[in-house]
């Protein structure tokens, strides 16, 4: 058995074929193997060009960002080779440090979620992202009425009462911009002002089905109390009676832990979500 296809090498590939992007922690984390060992074959799927990896210098404000792993050409073909399965490509490797930071607690949100799925007895997660962007083409496109959106995820899963159940992702991080949101929040207003059947339409659920709900992950809990508060104040947002809201949930990234329970939402009290 050669380096690159050893237990710990293989456990790598799948994860990188499946989150795309990951740093060594996610994959300890992930249960790859212990940090020495995946530092190891890490190594030796680098040399093999299996993999390819962005190193971080001293950031303004976060320190030293992590490395960031991914799957090269040559590695996603034999990882499908290996597993038969097809291996989703992914979108621009390189990017800036605040990019990066929003990257890596999106997979964080994924893996959460996966966490979650399992343990909850609902089918396995599928989920699409922009990581996944090729050219023009995106899996998280939305219409909206007159205006475009693309989701930073969509998860599908099914419950254990066999409901079919949609959640747009949205990230926001602010590290990296003293405080406010590095990306515009513009695009969580198009999801309150399209209206419930006209988003659930576009995401394919049927008619009578579970609606959609947007989960809202922020990188601090003082961004997510600065969205809350002041998302339903923007120009142009309907009064918080209006159901839509209730189709927004909000969580730090320290709570994702507990992905099921205790999503924030706006004027009323926390909530899990329906297993």
């Amino acid at each position: 058995m050669t380096s690159i296809s050893s237990p710990v090498a293989m456990r790598i590939l799948r994860h990188l074929g499946r989150y795309k992007f990951l740093s060594i922690s996610q994959l300890v984390q992930l249960r790859a193997s212990d940090e020495k060992s995946v530092r190891t074959r890490l190594g030796d799927l680098l040399t093999a060009k299996m993999i390819d990896r962005q190193e971080f210098r001293l950031g303004p404000s976060a320190g030293r960002l992590p490395n960031i792993h991914w799957l090269t050409s040559k590695g996603a073909e034999f990882l499908e080779e290996m597993e038969g399965a097809a291996v989703s490509g992914t979108r621009s490797r390189e990017v800036t440090a605040p990019h990066s930071w929003h990257r890596m607690l999106m997979v964080d949100t994924i893996m959460a979620a996966d966490r979650w799925a399992e343990t909850s007895g609902q089918s396995p997660l599928a989920f699409s992202t922009y990581m996944q962007r090729q050219g023009r083409t995106s899996p998280t496109s939305l219409k909206l009425g007159d205006k475009n959106a693309e989701a930073d995820g969509i998860f599908r899963l099914t419950d254990t009462a066999g409901h079919q159940r949609v959640y747009v992702v949205e990230v926001y991080c602010s590290n990296y911009s003293e405080g406010r949101s590095t990306f515009s929040v513009t695009q969580l207003e198009h999801y309150i002002s399209s209206g419930g059947e006209a988003f659930d339409d576009q995401l394919g659920l049927p008619k009578g089905g579970k609606a959609a709900r947007v989960l809202v992950v922020c990188d601090t809990p003082q961004l997510r109390d600065r969205l809350l508060r002041t998302l339903p104040k923007r120009e142009g947002m309907p009064p918080l009676d209006r159901m839509t809201w209730q189709r927004l949930h909000f969580k730090a990234a320290d709570e994702l832990g507990d992905f099921g329970e205790g999503w924030h939402r706006i004027g009323g009290a926390k909530v899990g979500l329906p297993v």
